[in-house]
């Protein structure tokens, strides 16, 4: 698993720990975000994204044209 967010390092790395998932990057941008989801798209992966703002939408549409 990875977990992209905009929260800062230490947030998220209290969170990452809690969940077991050693890949992360904070402080991500919408734009980052949908970046990231469409790398790992192009390489196959599976992706499940949730998203919980307005600042979410433009990878949520992306995830969802892309199904």
């Amino acid at each position: 698993p990875v977990l992209l967010t905009g929260d800062n390092e230490s947030a998220a790395g209290s969170i990452s720990n809690m969940l077991n998932i050693k890949e992360l990057y904070a402080n991500c941008l919408p734009e980052d975000k949908l970046n990231w989801i469409k790398k790992y798209q192009e390489n196959k992966f599976r992706v499940c994204m949730i998203g919980d703002g307005i600042n979410d939408a433009p990878a949520l549409k992306e995830l969802y044209q892309l199904q």
